[in-house]
């Protein structure tokens, strides 16, 4: 449960209810459940009418099951910031910035 990491991160963007979530394809937590879950993050409304503040109308993180890969686009991030070895941070912080950047969806 506790051991290191042995792969790359694996990040990928999809749109969910007219938003763009990013999810690390390669992690998958069990939630009082069997199947596993993908934990996701709001990156940005799809959405070009919806003005939003960071804190008052964007969505809570949250987990999805699996299905959530269908359709996402990966985003391509330095090999520096997605090997196993890296802090979780680091890799979420680089992936977040590729992916907001070039807005793929």
């Amino acid at each position: 449960m506790n051991a290191p990491r042995t792969v790359p991160y694996a990040f990928f963007v999809v749109e969910i209810d007219d938003w763009a979530w990013l999810f690390d394809e390669s992690e998958r937590t069990y939630v009082c459940s069997a199947p596993p879950m993908i934990w996701a993050e709001p990156l940005y409304s799809v959405d070009c009418r919806r003005e939003c503040d960071r804190d008052h109308c964007y969505p809570d993180p949250s987990y999805f099951g699996e299905r959530i890969g269908s359709g996402a686009v990966p985003i391509p991030i330095d090999p520096d910031d997605s090997a196993p070895d890296v802090p979780r941070d680091q890799a979420w912080d680089a992936a977040r910035e590729e992916a907001q950047a070039n807005h793929r969806i």
